[in-house]
């Protein structure tokens, strides 16, 4: 049966659309488990790319889990679907931190300062005319295949974005930063989990196809004050990430 490739999105790596094409070509089961892909020059045939391009296509779908290099024979199927690699179980305040710290490193992609609007309350919780830092990059996970855990947007409040420096990759969280330098308690952290479609950014980001599911999380950090100091959104592949929450009833 010939297979078919439609036009490449315009300014889409070309690895991505042949790594997010064979994902679901796996997982519609048109090489099932324990067949070979075609060879790289078939591939190479097919979508009209350079070797390098299906190499590195076939490399993401290995740290992916799908398929496995066999030398002298080619490249074998192995699952159809990518496996969930991160658990998350929280249950206080001080779960999600350590989570958070232990897990994953920051790198930063752009920053630049923000006047809050009235359009920005209900995220940020604050008055018009508070000035924040806006950070857009993505947490690297420290375990598992993928190197990009989250496609992430963290909003800093003035003065505490005095904690940012030129640094592009950050292997403290910054609430961490902010409570050493000014002396603040974490006092309430707010969750909103959302599920969404991720658009070709994110997934160009997240290494899956374009509206693939996926789970945005907003995190809001409060010390004593009514305004959170830090906000942060992380949107997670829903396939490498579950979340889980204990609830105990404790005695009066």
């Amino acid at each position: 049966m010939a297979l078919h490739t439609s036009a490449p999105p315009s300014g889409r790596a070309r690895y991505l659309i042949v790594t997010d094409t064979l994902a679901r070509e796996i997982g519609a089961g048109t090489f099932p488990v324990g067949t070979l892909l075609p060879r790289e020059a078939e591939l190479i045939e097919r979508f009209q790319v350079s070797r390098t391009t299906i190499r590195e296509a076939l490399k993401r779908l290995s740290s992916m889990g799908l398929v496995s290099t066999l030398h002298g024979v080619g490249t074998r199927v192995e699952a159809r679907e990518v496996h969930a690699s991160y658990l998350v179980a929280m249950r206080s305040i001080k779960d999600v931190l350590q989570y958070e710290g232990e897990r994953t490193r920051f790198q930063v992609e752009d920053r630049r300062d923000l006047i809050a609007r009235d359009s920005d309350r209900e995220l940020l919780r604050c008055a018009a005319g508070q000035k924040w830092k806006l950070i857009k990059g993505c947490n690297l996970s420290s375990a598992g295949p993928y190197k990009v855990f989250a496609d992430t947007i963290i909003h800093i409040r003035a003065p505490y974005d005095d904690i940012l420096t030129r640094k592009s990759r950050y292997d403290v969280p910054f609430y961490s930063l902010i409570r050493e330098r000014h002396g603040l308690e974490i006092v309430r952290i707010e969750q909103e989990l959302e599920a969404i479609e991720l658009d070709e950014r994110q997934a160009e980001v997240l290494e899956v196809a374009v509206g693939s599911p996926g789970l945005r999380i907003v995190r809001r950090y409060y010390c004593e004050e009514n305004e959170p100091f830090e906000v942060t959104i992380n949107v997670h592949p829903s396939k490498r990430f579950t979340y889980k929450i204990s609830l105990d009833r404790k005695a009066t």
